[in-house]
């Protein structure tokens, strides 16, 4: 059990490592158009609804030939795919070459509970 979460740990250091040199001014800002925007999430749920779960997988990768090699999930926001895929796809080298195995989805919409069902049937 520790070793998971090992592994969940390096995830987020790796992944928080790509998104601080990301960067981010040549995207442009949110800027809420509503009168005043929620106070918090469960309000911006009811507000906008629950908008339909999707996903679709991008390609499963491997180096090992050991089928038994842990796998990582890259999941990653539909709308922001392409315009990281290129850190994506050197992230997805780099865990790579550490032996793991990698998925890779695209997902919009949804909640906690789609999300984790769909790391629950991947691992």
């Amino acid at each position: 059990m520790l070793k998971n979460y090992s592994f969940i740990i390096v995830i987020y250091l790796l992944v928080s490592s790509i998104l601080m040199s990301t960067d981010y001014s040549k995207y442009p800002i949110l800027d809420w158009k509503d009168s005043a925007p929620p106070p918090n999430y469960l309000d911006y749920i009811r507000y906008y609804g629950n908008y339909p779960f999707k996903y679709e997988f991008k390609g499963e990768y491997s180096t090992s030939e050991n089928p038994l090699a842990p796998k990582i999930l890259l999941i990653v926001n539909s709308s922001l795919y392409p315009k990281i895929l290129a850190k994506i796809t050197s992230y997805k080298d780099d865990i790579l070459n550490l032996g793991f195995r990698v998925s890779v989805f695209t997902i919009s919409g949804g909640n906690e509970n789609d999300l984790k069902n769909l790391i629950k049937s991947n691992l």
